[in-house]
């Protein structure tokens, strides 16, 4: 919890903490207020009670504080999403595909070698490894996958960390690529 949070948190009297947890920890108002301790003659009598809790003021802005915290923390971040681009930028495919060269037949006594692949398997592969691959497919000629796109990643990083060919003032690689085609044709 942030100082802010323990703040609030302290504010409020054990049954509303235990109460709060409950919810924030995914529980039913009932269920949380009834974990937390709480003591009613009926199911909706502990309903009411839970939630004219819930509604406190005091407890309401606790549980505000803990639910921004959370959503902040499941959104990526600037630096989350250009290290994952790092990974896809500096991906081989070796990370994920092993290759071997299979005798198949001899020819006039020379071995001839046929080199076949697999994807590794998942105990092989860590976390990074498996946001290499854009698509996985079954087909009828046998399995099928792609990569992210090096280069895509590698221009998405640019744009996010504002990269510009100070001589040209662009990072348009298209122009890049104009410019070398129009030279070659001198």
């Amino acid at each position: 919890m942030t100082p802010d949070q323990r703040q609030l948190f302290r504010r409020l009297t054990r049954l509303q903490k235990f109460t709060s947890i409950g919810v924030l920890e995914g529980k039913s108002q009932r269920q949380a207020y009834y974990d937390a301790g709480g003591i009613a003659k009926s199911d909706a009598v502990a309903d009411s009670a839970a939630c004219q809790l819930l509604s406190n003021i005091k407890v309401k802005a606790f549980l505000d504080a803990m639910q921004e915290e959370a959503i902040t923390s499941a959104v990526m971040g600037k630096t989350e999403a250009l290290q994952r681009l790092t990974v896809l930028a500096r991906a081989n495919v070796k990370d994920i595909v092993d290759f071997k060269n299979i005798e198949v037949s001899e020819v006039d006594g020379e071995k001839i070698y046929q080199t076949t692949w697999a994807l590794k398997n998942a105990e092989d592969m860590d976390e990074d490894d498996a946001y290499l691959i854009s698509e996985l497919a079954a087909t009828k000629d046998g399995y099928k996958f792609k990569m992210h796109s090096q280069m895509a990643a590698i221009r998405e990083m640019s744009v996010m960390l504002g990269w510009k060919d100070e001589e040209r003032g662009s990072d348009d690689s298209a122009d890049l690529l104009r410019e070398i085609a129009d030279s070659l044709k001198d």
